[in-house]
């Protein structure tokens, strides 16, 4: 693959080429293996990943991050009444019983802020699940990552195999990084197109 920086919008980047491309180099591979590490898939996961079925008594909730490009930086976390289930990369999914009750969930931007004083006080979703049922949440990039490619913290990466693909050097908050309670046809579809990886279990 021919790799080769645009430059042009960003001056101070012809003075750190090395330290740059370094770094870049670096997280492009970081980015290419699975960043985050899961437990082994338990046989419930399984089942429910093949019939899209709860366990007896108990509801399924699938988290699912579909394959895309832009959206290919770094793991996200799913954080379910406080506490951190599992990250997922592009092209990967999750299936999680869980006991029928209210649930806290932090899936978008605000989960990837560690100190948990700093998220939001409110949660991204409020899930109630009831026994039998299955719900779907899909992570997802809003919009464009870069906004303005002459931003002085943006660095355009261009590849043989297609357009530029932007990658962020910093900024003052998360990228535009959601996620959503989504219909079941369309959870069922997104899933059957990924991967499936195991999670810890929900307290």
């Amino acid at each position: 693959m021919v790799v080769f920086f645009c430059l042009t919008q960003m001056p101070f980047l012809r003075k750190n080429i090395r330290s740059l491309s370094t770094t870049v180099i670096s997280a492009l591979a970081l980015a290419s293996t699975s960043c985050a590490v899961h437990p082994p898939i338990t046989e419930e996961e399984m089942h429910a990943s093949r019939t899209y079925r709860p366990p007896v008594g108990m509801g399924i909730l699938f988290v699912y991050r579909p394959s895309a490009v832009r959206a290919i930086a770094m793991p996200r976390p799913v954080i379910i009444n406080g506490e951190h289930i599992v990250s997922i990369t592009n092209g990967t999914f999750v299936a999680m019983p869980l006991k029928p009750g209210t649930y806290k969930i932090e899936a978008g931007a605000q989960a990837f802020i560690p100190d948990k004083e700093k998220r939001k006080a409110e949660p991204d979703i409020t899930l109630k699940v009831e026994k039998g049922k299955t719900y779907f949440i899909r992570q997802f990039v809003e919009g464009s990552i870069i906004g303005n490619v002459g931003r002085s913290d943006v660095m355009m990466l261009q590849t043989g195999a297609g357009g530029p693909i932007p990658i962020m050097l910093g900024g003052d908050g998360p990228p535009p990084f959601k996620a959503a309670i989504v219909d079941g046809a369309q959870g069922r579809e997104g899933c059957s197109k990924l991967k499936l990886v195991g999670s810890d279990p929900v307290p």
